[in-house]
């Protein structure tokens, strides 16, 4: 095997002879451009390279003065802090302050600055020319160790010195790079962890002390434009803040999120591969046309339970999480097969083993950022890898059955292991206080459900990847007529439930993004969130011209996208008029505003309402209800630049412990609508048809 392929650690990755093993998509060639300082923060969760992103960013700012002057600067591993540390640096803008101070006197350091005698307090002039220390970790580390007095005299030499010494001196362009500041505090969010050994520990010190590197630079920023700083940061970290700090937007400009296509994946992939020795391929003669074949020897591999082929490569990437760091393991662990061992049998007994590897690991990962569950208690519960929403609440309540102390469905009697049904009955598990069994399961990536593709016969199979729902709080699960075990938890399965091996589907092979056959099936009613919004004065728009109302039409039909709005679907039609449907109330008020954003960016005004209700779904994937009817009905009356709902839909957010706020509109309804006022709301009907009255709610973010 070729010394430097598959690399999973990125302190192992060399620059100079890998480059050709990675992949670069537009948004991290941008990064790596020279010029680009606005995007200071690398941020994804672990597995998604942003390490190997900083080795080469470091390396595009070559004639830079550097800090480090070699390398980037890895933090270490912590010492005990004390508890009166950890109260005091628990606080986000405490230990902003302590970054500030870090990286000032880093940089005034790596340019020789003397400060005049008695200019800094007794310890901040001791820290500074302490011997062997000179690197923002350096200072970091021991800055998080002061003393309560120490500290707030350092924090007073910030404003009155070292911030003023900061505008003066840097004159020239410098750039830092800091790397593992999670790693560094990785014990705080350990269960294990004990105060006698570890000393004072505080999980809220992980994510306090990434966010305060962000608001540190965010503010140092203003003060000199020449200092460059390029860090790594966890998603979970900048994810805990995403609806709290009034600054997250401005600060989104300064981060680039990490992500990959499929087919980028499979570059990269690819790239490694061919980089393995030709007489190690079973078939050389295929590897410019077909690597994965000629590595293998052949192109698919038969699906046991479907009884069909398979591509070989999209086989390989259903058993990952879709992190490139996972198809490094993967792939480093099949090209230790020798060509004549390679097999569908042994490929496939790798992958099973590696899958549960990597199933291992990536729990470890999140485990301290969501809900806590036992998987190996769940696991035996699942008999097949296609299960009805009805299935999923027999599981649930024998998971929390048997977990004694829970709440509802909680064992009442240990050694007799009875238990109470779930509280809020059969239909609804919005009451229920036990463990969101499949609700964290689906945050976590490892269940699936069926999106409407607008085909009679197919469903599109979605998964969430790492990061994408899992550090959201509340009960995430989507409506689904089925819903999906992910591959990669086959082998973990099978070996507690031998059930499930032969009662997995047999007509579709599961994979984020495949299709899904249904069978014949009757309607079906299902609950959706139903958005109906109109730019307002659009006629005036088109006074003024082709040219001004095509520019506009095209730009609209750009933003009232299902991709651009985060929903489930979304249709844009006669100029001025947008429809959405989403099965999760929270998200459409999210889209809702995103929408009202992008359109007041263009200068123009728009009105959006929405509502929540049951829909009926016929076999042909047609839909009807309500929820289209009663937001049709009231987006008119709504004022400009406004998103109001109905009492359903306000209900659906409060039920989901939503972040946006319903403001009733009875009780200071606008003059126009004050004036449709009927006995329990407003009336919403058009002139000539019969009275439809709703109770009507204005949502807005505080």
């Amino acid at each position: 095997m070729a010394r430097d392929n598959w690399i999973i650690d990125a302190d192992n990755f060399n620059i100079s002879t890998g480059k050709d093993m990675l992949l670069l998509n537009q948004e991290m060639m941008d990064y790596l451009e020279k010029d680009n300082s606005i995007q200071s923060f690398v941020v994804a969760t672990k597995g998604i390279g942003k390490t190997m992103l900083l080795k080469m960013k470091r390396e595009a700012m070559a004639g830079f003065q550097m800090i480090p002057e070699s390398g980037i600067d890895k933090f270490a591993f912590s010492d005990n802090l004390s508890r009166d540390s950890v109260e005091l640096f628990r606080d986000l803008h405490n230990i902003e302050s302590i970054w500030s101070i870090a990286i000032v006197m880093a940089t005034l350091r790596r340019l020789s600055y003397e400060f005049a005698p008695d200019e800094l307090s007794h310890f901040l002039q001791g820290l500074y020319r302490k011997r062997g220390v000179g690197s923002v970790s350096e200072y970091f580390s021991h800055l998080i160790h002061a003393d309560r007095d120490d500290y707030f005299r350092a924090k007073a030499d910030l404003e009155s010195v070292l911030v003023p010494a900061y505008k003066r001196a840097v004159t020239a362009p410098i750039a830092i790079f800091i790397d593992n500041i999670d790693e560094y505090f990785n014990k705080h969010l350990d269960p294990g962890a004990a105060e006698s050994v570890a000393g004072a520990l505080e999980p809220e010190l992980w994510y306090t002390a990434q966010m305060g590197l962000v608001l540190s630079f965010f503010n140092l920023h203003k003060f000199n434009h020449h200092v460059k700083l390029f860090a790594s940061i966890r998603k979970e970290a900048l994810a805990r803040y995403r609806k709290e700090l009034v600054l997250f937007q401005q600060v989104g400009e300064r981060t680039l999120e990490l992500r990959y296509s499929n087919l980028e994946l499979e570059r990269i992939f690819i790239n490694n591969l061919r980089r393995e020795s030709r007489d190690r391929f079973v078939d050389p003669t295929r590897i410019e046309k077909d690597p994965v074949a000629a590595w293998f020897g052949f192109p698919s591999i038969k699906h046991k339970q479907v009884k069909s082929d398979e591509d070989l490569f999209q086989y390989l990437a259903r058993h990952t999480l879709s992190r490139p760091r996972d198809f490094m393991q993967l792939g480093k662990a099949l090209t230790r097969l020798a060509p004549e061992e390679r097999s569908q049998e042994s490929v496939r007994s790798v992958v099973q083993e590696v899958s549960a590897d990597i199933v291992g690991t990536y729990l470890s990962e999140v485990r301290p950022h969501v809900e806590a569950i036992d998987l190996q208690r769940v696991l035996p519960f699942i008999d097949t890898n296609a299960l009805s929403r009805e299935r999923l609440r027999e599981i649930c309540r024998q998971y929390n059955a048997v977990v004694v102390g829970g709440k509802a469905g909680a064992a009442v009697s240990d050694s007799r292991n009875l238990w109470i049904p779930c509280e809020a009955g059969e239909s609804d598990c919005a009451g229920c206080e036990g463990c969101d069994v499949f609700g964290i399961l689906y945050k976590l990536g490892f269940l699936g459900h069926l999106i409407d593709d607008g085909s009679k016969s197919t469903r599109i199979q979605k998964f969430c990847l790492p990061g994408e729902r899992t550090f959201e709080g509340g009960s995430q699960l989507p409506d689904s007529s089925l819903y999906l075990i992910h591959p990669i938890l086959n082998s973990t399965i099978m070996e507690r439930n031998r059930a499930y091996i032969g009662n997995r589907d047999k007509r579709n092979i599961v994979g984020n993004g495949l299709l899904w056959q249904l069978e014949d099936e009757k309607a079906t009613r299902r609950k959706y969130c139903a958005m109906k919004a109109d730019i307002c004065g659009f006629s005036k728009i088109m006074e003024q011209g082709a040219n001004r109302t095509l520019q506009l039409k095209q730009k609209l039909a750009e933003l009232a996208t299902a991709e651009n709005l985060d929903l489930e679907s979304v249709s844009y039609s006669e100029g001025d008029a947008v429809s959405a449907l989403e099965r999760n109330a929270d998200r459409a008020a999210e889209g809702a505003f995103r929408l009202l954003d992008a359109v007041r960016r263009l200068g123009l005004e728009v009105r959006v309402a929405l509502d929540s209700g049951f829909m009926t779904v016929a076999a042909s994937g047609a839909m009807t209800g309500t929820p289209y009817l009663h937001s049709a009905r009231v987006e008119p009356l709504v004022e400009p630049n406004q998103i109001w709902c109905t009492e359903a839909f306000a209900k659906e957010l409060d039920r989901l412990g939503s972040l946006y706020r319903c403001v009733d509109l009875s009780e200071n309804p606008p003059a126009a609508l004050a004036a449709r006022r009927g006995a329990s709301g407003f009336i919403v009907s058009k002139e000539g048809q019969s009275g439809l009255e709703l109770k009507l709610f204005r949502i807005v973010r505080d």
